[in-house]
Order: structure tokens, then sequence, then C-alpha cells
């Protein structure tokens, strides 16, 4: 799979989705949001219950919660 992030009419990011959901900072800057899974996951780490940093679905946050 690949994304495209527009900004403007014009590509700001591309790649696959989890490529595209490591740069937290320029997604936010873009006024998007992170999938669900990915900003719960950023939250738990922070907290450092789970070390696991690449999250992007349901599937993967469950997969770092069972470490």
């Amino acid at each position: 799979d690949k994304v495209f992030v527009l900004d403007n009419g014009k590509v700001a990011l591309d790649g696959t989705p989890k490529e595209i959901f490591k740069q937290k900072d320029i997604i936010k800057g873009l006024g998007l949001e992170l999938p669900t899974a990915t900003y719960i996951a950023e939250k738990l780490r922070q907290k450092g219950l789970i070390e696991q940093q690449e999250v992007l679905t349901e599937q993967d946050l469950l997969e770092a919660l069972c470490k």
C-alpha cells in the first residue's frame, strides 16, 4: 500500500502507512490525526507500558500489549 498526504494540492508526504505515520509531528502539523491505535500506543509508550515503536492497527496494538 502507498499513501499520499496532500497539503494545499501538493504532495507533502508519500510512502507506506507505517512510513507516513512515523512522522507524527508532520502529520499533526498538517492538521491531521494519527490512527487511534497509533495515538494510544504513543501514550502507553510515554508511560513505559509498551516498547513497540510501529503501531498502526488495532492488531499491532494488541500484539504490543501482549509482549
